[in-house]
């Protein structure tokens, strides 16, 4: 070992640390590293870090202090060590839609409706960027030949005055990683990389997420957003993978849609202390009043139906405007109700695509197998609920 002195950044700190601790303990536990001395960074369990429910979240009892009044860090590495370059930082502090994927009424890709919802969407002042090819846009219900064409739709339809995000959906890693070439090679300025569809029913393997995230990156240089699956699911992370993944240098931001308000209020605050450079956004279309507050923007396929609200809610939660995030919530109910409270959360991408109808945006709401049209009637609701939430039709911007 050797003794380096080097200048780096709050959050580069924390993921030297994070990484260092992982090499140091090999998940061991925090006592014996510690006690033994065997690690190259002094560590100081914080106990202003510390989680409420230690058993239920212990590995909080693992978070390093942060070095406070200095932007010097003094440590010692090994000579071998070595990393990938940090991803480039992107602007997401704000609104991210995630739009869905228009169809002909025979079932092929609508071009022309692309370049209307991107058209529009890019041009609203304070969206951030655009994620395609998610749950909203029924990305994995597309051929690879088409997700490729959509990404290049989307990134002509805002003119590049936004970035496009690309939803990362593929199984393996190694064939994720191909898919993140193919989106970069697109025009993607980032993805949001999903877990392996296996682990929602079998749960994963310590470090195999980590590993994923590293992988992808290494082989395709795309910036990643960390995606953080609902508490219900067994591939929802835990706090230490968040952490680890979070520290790694091709993460830029977090969705988080863990839907347990108990972990979101225990975990989000340290996830932020950790990495303070982190973009933090919620994902919980039908739980934005609760977590609005906590977050530097929303990544929503909401916000590709009700876009002007959303960031009049993202203002007054960074103000701790409660009073203004409430009438917005208010506002926007029965909409909220007639998207998300269905009897399942993928019929919300249907009931996107009729608000999109509703915002003269759309013709019509047709889907590809794997979703089905929505009950008889459920379109006037829909359109009911934007009248009363007073959501008028769009503007489109003209085509140059």
């Amino acid at each position: 070992m050797r003794s380096t002195t080097v200048t780096v950044s709050a959050r580069e700190k924390s993921r030297y640390q994070w990484a260092q601790w992982q090499s140091c303990t090999a998940h061991d536990g925090f006592s014996r590293a510690y006690n033994a001395k065997q690690c190259p960074i002094n560590f100081k369990p914080s106990q202003s870090h510390l989680s409420t429910s230690s058993s239920t979240f212990p590995t909080l009892l693992l978070l390093p202090s942060l070095v406070q009044n200095s932007r010097t860090l003094i440590f010692k590495h090994h000579t071998t060590m070595g990393s990938m370059a940090q991803a480039p930082k992107i602007d997401l502090a704000g609104l991210v839609p995630a739009p869905v994927t228009p169809f002909n009424k025979d079932g092929s890709v609508d071009y022309a409706a692309i370049q209307r919802i991107g058209s529009w969407l890019g041009s609203i002042d304070g969206v951030k960027g655009l994620v395609v090819l998610g749950h909203a846009g029924e990305g994995t219900f597309l051929t690879q030949e088409e997700q490729v064409e959509v990404i290049k739709a989307f990134v002509k339809s805002v003119d590049d005055r936004i970035p496009i995000i690309a939803g990362i959906t593929t199984e393996g890693t190694e064939v994720a990683a191909l898919e993140a070439q193919r989106a970069k090679a697109a025009g993607a300025k980032a993805g949001l990389l999903y877990p392996c569809h296996g682990w929602l029913r079998f749960g994963y393997q310590p470090g195999a997420p980590q590993d994923r995230y590293k992988v992808v990156y290494e082989k395709s240089g795309l910036p990643l957003i960390l995606f953080q699956y609902p508490d219900a699911t067994k591939a929802t992370y835990n706090l230490q993978t968040l952490l680890e993944i979070a520290a790694q240098p091709g993460v830029i931001a977090m969705k988080n849609g863990v839907r347990n308000m108990t972990r979101w209020d225990t975990e989000i605050p340290v996830i932020k202390a950790a990495n303070p450079d982190l973009t933090i956004l919620t994902c919980h279309d039908e739980h934005l009043l609760h977590t609005c507050f906590d977050v530097d923007g929303f990544l929503v396929g909401y916000g590709c139906i009700a876009p002007e609200p959303l960031l009049e809610m993202i203002e007054a939660g960074k103000a701790r405007d409660y009073k203004k995030a409430r009438a917005v919530h208010d506002r926007l109910l029965p909409v909220t109700k007639n998207v998300y409270h269905r009897g399942s959360h993928m019929e919300g991408t249907v009931a996107l695509k009729h608000g999109l109808v509703a915002r003269g945006i759309l013709e019509h709401a047709t889907v590809r197998s794997g979703l089905l049209p929505l009950q008889e009637g459920a379109d006037q609701e829909i359109h009911a609920a934007f009248k009363k939430a007073a959501l008028p039709q769009a503007v489109v911007p003209s085509a140059k």
